[in-house]
């Protein structure tokens, strides 16, 4: 059983068909009645690497953060992971992450920082001693 919520005026339905076509000409932001906010930066550099030396956990996640050594390694022509010979300094601001000598880790370039967004739970024979 429906209940009649009441009818509109000539007058109203015109109000409300204009208000309509005003609202589809905002911006998409005023349209959801939110503000207008810059969209998250996107990390899109992603790359695989290996601990040089151990990778230290920070000491807070604000303003302890720790840095650590790793080598690039990239994909050769069979297909497998090799050394590039690249070093880069990683940043790492988890308090609860840690990782050994030759562990592989995958990096991502976050605020100007290569960041560890992976860790193996175990360092591997191939990748330790890199220097």
């Amino acid at each position: 059983m429906s209940v009649e919520i009441g009818t509109f005026t000539p007058e109203q339905a015109r109000l409300l068909w204009q208000d309509y076509q005003q609202r589809a000409q905002l911006k998409p932001g005023l349209q959801n009645n939110t503000r207008n906010r810059p969209p998250l930066p996107q990390s899109t550099i992603l790359r695989t690497g290996s601990t040089i030396g151990a990778m230290d956990a920070a000491t807070a996640a604000l303003d302890g953060a720790v840095e650590f050594d790793f080598a690039l390694l990239q994909k050769n022509s069979d297909g497998n992971l090799e050394d590039s010979g690249e070093r880069l300094t990683g940043t790492n601001r988890d308090a609860t992450l840690s990782a050994l000598d030759g562990t592989l880790i995958y990096v991502a370039q976050i605020d100007g920082e290569w960041r560890p967004i992976w860790v193996a739970c175990e360092a591997e024979d191939p990748l330790t001693g890199l220097t």
